[in-house]
């Protein structure tokens, strides 16, 4: 059965919602604030990159299923309202959800009496808390938690197994259970508590995860232990499995996990031992950065040398700056009193290097180029590895150190070129 369904808030979360939504037979209303934004998702360019996601938009406006507005009033056409707003995070990784409530507060204002599905991420409570301000008994609210990646997200959108349904009313659940079983054939449902605290409960696990294995790494390099192969022996153990990030690496950024460790931080009882527990995921990768840098100078000073990150966007197959590992990264160098810090990353939109021009961050068109002038390269992205063993740029970095970060260029001989410095071993390769 097709349904009219709206949505609100388009940025990545709101336009995948979209893509989706209307690829399992659903009329979409997709309003947003911003008239700009608007006005270039009618002619089906989205505000961030996601693999296909500008296609399946056009296709969907050309046969009709969608209709982007900013007038609130359209929503009224709608069976209930899916919220979708990208929640927006302060420089130390808390929820500011003032754009969220703007848009509920637009609802009860205009009188507009649907039901709500939130799907933005947003503190275990905060669906109470928009019952409150709605203050009608007629309107139920649900959460329904997204678990996408970056880049992979419309992939993700009917892979992923886990979609769970938070209400507090049965056959409001059932209702979204219908919506959803278009992609999924068993989604969860549970309370609004417990679907918001599943959101919180992955992210903080995997940051758990990602601080473990960090901190794993650096016992091991201090120890003479190669830290890959002993993630490589512990994944063998079937209590464990390969699906978890146990490789060391960089730090998790983006903001997203780290929002969700400050949220169960912020909601535990300050008198438990469980407040240092995730106050420790925190400061293991808050000091990762610096580790990093510190196993660079254990080989050369970084004073007076020419450093060029390799990513600059957050992750591959997106071109966000949003949160970005590189800028950070960039932070910390600004520190060492270098005669240049540069990026390479052909994923930067016109907007971002804008952006990069404003804080005076040059940013290379070539990597040729990036290899050439630099005296320390910093590799924050597989694909950017990739990219230099596919296009046989190994010759150009002789004489150079390369802090290999994801580990990618493990099985290269470079010794008769550069040196590779990496986060998990005491020997180079």
């Amino acid at each position: 059965m097709e349904r009219k369904i709206g949505i609100m808030g388009l940025w990545h979360l709101g336009c995948v919602m979209t893509a989706g939504l209307v690829e399992c037979n659903n009329q979409i209303i997709a309003f947003d604030m911003r008239a700009d934004r608007i006005e270039n998702l009618i002619k089906g360019r989205s505000p961030i990159f996601e693999p296909d996601l500008d296609e399946r938009l056009q296709l969907a406006i050309a046969e009709k299923k969608i209709c982007f507005t900013t007038n609130i009033y359209d929503l009224n056409e709608v069976e209930l309202i899916w919220i979708t707003v990208d929640t927006k995070l302060d420089d130390e990784d808390n929820c500011d959800l003032t754009e969220i409530m703007q848009y509920v507060s637009m609802l009860q204002k205009s009188g507009i009496c649907k039901d709500l599905i939130v799907s933005s991420q947003v503190p275990c409570g905060t669906c109470k808390e928009i019952v409150h301000i709605l203050d009608n008994a007629k309107i139920n609210v649900a959460y329904v938690p997204e678990n996408f990646q970056l880049g992979k997200s419309l992939a993700y959108f009917k892979k992923n197994n886990t979609w769970v349904i938070g209400s507090d009313c049965k056959e409001y659940a059932k209702k979204i259970k219908q919506i959803i079983n278009k992609w999924c054939e068993k989604p969860i449902i549970c309370n609004l508590e417990t679907a918001e605290m599943v959101k919180h409960a992955i992210n903080a696990f995997l940051a758990t995860t990602i601080s473990f294995s960090n901190a794993l790494a650096e016992i091991c390099v201090q120890m003479g232990a190669d830290a890959y192969k002993v993630a490589e022996i512990m994944q063998l153990d079937n209590r464990i499995g390969n699906g978890l990030p146990l490789l060391p690496g960089p730090w998790f950024s983006g903001g997203t996990l780290a929002r969700d460790v400050k949220i169960l931080d912020s909601i535990c009882n300050k008198e438990s031992p469980v407040e240092s527990f995730f106050k420790s995921i925190i400061d293991i990768n808050n000091t990762r950065i610096q580790y990093l840098l510190d196993r660079i100078e254990t080989y050369t000073s970084l004073k007076n040398k020419n450093v060029c990150i390799l990513g600059a966007i957050y992750k591959a197959n997106t071109n966000t700056l949003r949160r970005s590992p590189g800028l950070q990264m960039h932070k910390y160098l600004k520190e060492y009193g270098m005669k240049k810090i540069a990026f390479y990353d052909e994923l930067i939109s016109g907007e971002d290097k804008a952006l990069l021009g404003e804080r005076e961050i040059f940013c290379y068109k070539r990597l040729d180029q990036a290899i050439e002038d630099s005296d320390i390269l910093i590799i924050l992205r597989n694909d950017i590895a990739e990219e230099i063993k596919k296009d046989n740029y190994i010759s150009l970095t002789s004489g150079k150190l390369i802090l290999d970060i994801p580990n990618s260029l493990e099985k290269l001989n470079l010794t008769q070129h550069g040196m590779i410095v990496t986060p998990g071993r005491t020997f180079e390769i």
